[in-house]
């Protein structure tokens, strides 16, 4: 079932329709060029300068020829990694297809009817190598089976991927338009358009007890002016979700097929008012989990590379050291609602980085990028200065450490950090424990097992993310739990549930992620209808465009010198700047505006919103602060609670009718943290 574009009597009727049809999808000419690449590391540069060039069509790979291709291009790979640093995989302009081996084929077989797992293939693996750039000179790669790794980088240093487009055929989700309700009988009828997978036709998007626990089933609708933000007017936007996932996918939906790719879904429970006719159903899967590309090397590069569908991350950063990203788009291509089906870029415990820079993302149903630490949970204490890590420490490269390390202690749930000391020694412990040992140079005060260990120095240190367009994902852009000096600047946000998310948890688990933040420039950036109002799920954090907090709440205030300058914030939702559990942030030359006709609040005389709110911090400096803000909900510019203290505010200009000013003492109720 390969894609083709939707024609006119393929595409769903309504406003959704013709903004589906009227969609005519980005095009990037990629650029192969990567020797005077300004990516600040010249040791990675150096390795590509020159090298041997092999042609994967030499290796009997043929574009544009329905053949499949992947055991040539591994050869091509294979070769290049023998000659060594400097050796280029050369790809021809062209479409080529990759699918899996007739063993791996026997071993999962694409029809199977078994609940699907882990995917563990690999197409190209680079595993190891070394300077070696694989070279797409504008090719297209259309994978056949979404169940493997496109590239694997994890092991490698100073390895590269350039000028290639990367779509699949079968998709990972599949959509249609919704024709026709019937909530006396709980049921609703959806047609599946041309180029999409039917409902139950590959084992990941089945219902019932097959599916994923992790699949989503998602409504979409499309907004008029009627209280809606300039930003969103016209534009499909995600607005129910069946939840919880597991239950409402595996034990109360079943469906059957009533015509030419036409079913019915039977549900055991009353139907939500945004299942409606012309709305758009979105069924998507992670088909097991895992990246389409693992950059979990040393020195990575990205660059002019597009992605029109995922499964699962687009990318996994994982211990990607230095990762270079660099006109990297996931688009939508016409008629779809889905790029990827989980996070776009999963950053965590990286020694350094990642720089993304020029890129576009949309169609990401998770967070754009998440950056996080991990976490080295503690088995036992032997005494002040050794301590046996948890034997999962290397699974799913969780808690990088090495000698010399920096280890803090993180206190759950009092999101309070006891002390730190460095890595003496690493090893196995005297005691037979499958653990590992640390040998630390001091004690840290008060530490107990239920703590967790980080370590500073693969805490993301030093990332930059800028000149990037954020459009549409269903939910942060950034979600930033852990970095040190990271720099957002010169972004467009456009109709994000929620653009930036500087949040550490305070939730105690093995499996977290988590670390500190501190030391974040968030400036000259641009918010649009950034937003959840309309959005019928639940979410961990406040409806902020910009929100700096610790979830759950708590009176610590470990998160450091963050400051927000020359922003321009369009249309909030319930908040423009949200700054909680924070200690010296400054708050500089930023505007938050709207429109009379900007989306209100529900409920009549509502006075709920606030431009920016300050919660539990302290040391907080407000300098040039611009708030023009006609919409008659806003209930004050700035709200301090009485918890607060050390807050200085200069130069505020407000117009927004009767709101107050500044409003002190104001402080949360049990449902306006989060929603």
């Amino acid at each position: 079932m390969i894609y083709r574009p939707l024609g006119k009597t393929d595409l769903m009727t309504g406003t959704l329709g013709r903004f589906l049809a009227g969609n005519a999808g980005f095009l990037i000419i990629a650029s192969i060029c990567f020797a005077n690449a300004a990516s600040g590391n010249t040791s990675a540069d150096t390795s590509r300068q020159s090298g041997a060039v092999f042609h994967v069509n030499d290796f009997g790979a043929k574009p544009d020829d329905d053949a499949d291709d992947r055991e040539a291009i591994r050869a091509a790979i294979k070769a290049a990694i023998k000659a060594g640093p400097g050796s280029v995989v050369a790809l021809s302009s062209g479409e080529y297809r990759i699918g899996l081996s007739k063993q791996e084929l026997s071993e999962k077989p694409l029809q199977g009817k078994a609940p699907f797992n882990k995917r563990r293939f690999i197409h190209f693996d680079l595993n190891g190598a070394d300077g070696i750039s694989i070279k797409g000179n504008d090719s297209r790669l259309l994978i056949t089976d979404p169940r493997a790794v496109l590239v694997n980088f994890q092991g490698s240093r100073n390895c590269a991927l350039s000028g290639i487009s990367v779509d699949l055929d079968p998709l990972p989700f599949t959509q249609g338009e919704i024709l026709a309700v019937d909530r006396d009988a709980h049921t609703f009828d959806i047609k599946i358009p041309d180029g999409f997978p039917l409902l139950g036709e590959y084992p990941w998007l089945t219902l019932g007890p097959q599916s994923d626990w992790q699949n989503r089933l998602m409504v979409f609708s499309v907004a008029s002016s009627d209280n809606c933000d300039h930003a969103r007017r016209d534009v499909p936007m995600f607005c129910y979700e069946f939840r919880p996932r597991l239950a409402s996918i595996r034990d109360t939906l079943s469906l059957e097929q009533i015509g030419p790719r036409v079913f019915r879904i039977h549900s055991k429970q009353p139907l939500a008012q945004a299942i409606a006719p012309g709305n758009i159903l979105v069924y998507s899967s992670k088909v097991g989990g895992g990246p389409l590309v693992d950059a979990g090397g040393q020195h990575v590069q990205l660059e002019d590379v597009v992605i029109y569908a995922s499964p699962g991350f687009v990318v996994s950063a994982a211990s990607a050291d230095n990762l270079q990203v660099r006109r990297f788009a996931t688009r939508l291509k016409p008629g779809r609602l889905v790029v990827g089906t989980s996070d776009g870029i999963h950053i965590r415990a990286t020694r350094g980085g990642p720089r993304i820079e020029d890129s576009v993302f949309e169609g990401i149903q998770d967070d754009i990028f998440n950056i996080s630490g991990n976490p080295l949970p503690i088995e036992e204490i032997v005494s002040g200065t050794e301590i046996i890590l948890h034997q999962n420490i290397n699974a799913f490269n969780r808690g990088r450490i090495a000698e010399g390390d920096c280890v803090y202690a993180y206190a759950m749930p009092e999101a309070k950090i006891k002390g730190e000391a460095h890595v003496l020694r690493l090893g196995q412990p005297k005691s037979g424990s499958k653990g590992k040992s640390l040998i630390l140079d001091r004690p840290i005060p008060g530490l107990l097992t239920t703590d967790m260990l980080y370590s500073r120095e693969a805490g993301n240190g030093g990332a930059v993310i800028r000149s990037c367009t954020f459009r549409g994902g269903l939910r942060s852009a950034i979600m930033h739990m852990a970095g040190d000096g990271t720099l957002i600047e010169g972004n467009t946000f456009e109709y994000m549930q929620s653009a930036i998310a500087i949040r550490q948890s305070t939730e105690s688990s093995r499996n977290g992620q988590g670390g500190m933040v501190r030391n974040v420039i968030i400036r000259n950036n641009i918010f649009r209808g950034c937003h959840m109002l309309g959005v019928g799920t639940h979410q961990n954090h406040p409806d902020a465009v910009i929100g700096v907090m610790l979830y759950p709440d708590s009176a610590s205030r470990q998160i450091s010198n963050i400051v927000i300058e020359n922003n321009q914030i369009i249309e909030p939702g319930l908040y423009g700047i949200w700054l909680s559990n924070v200690t010296g942030a400054t708050v500089r030359n930023n505007k938050i505006i709207a429109y009379p006709d900007s989306e209100r609040l529900p409920g009549s005389g509502s006075s709920q919103r606030r431009s920016l709110r300050i919660h539990e911090s302290s040391d907080i400096v407000i300098d040039g602060l611009v708030i023009r803000e006609p919409r008659p909900d806003l209930g004050a510019g700035i709200a301090i609670d009485s918890a607060s203290d050390g807050i200085s505010i200069g130069n505020l200009s407000l117009e927004a009718g009767h709101a107050e000013e500044i409003r002190r003492n104001d402080n949360l109720t049990s449902n306006a943290s989060a929603k």
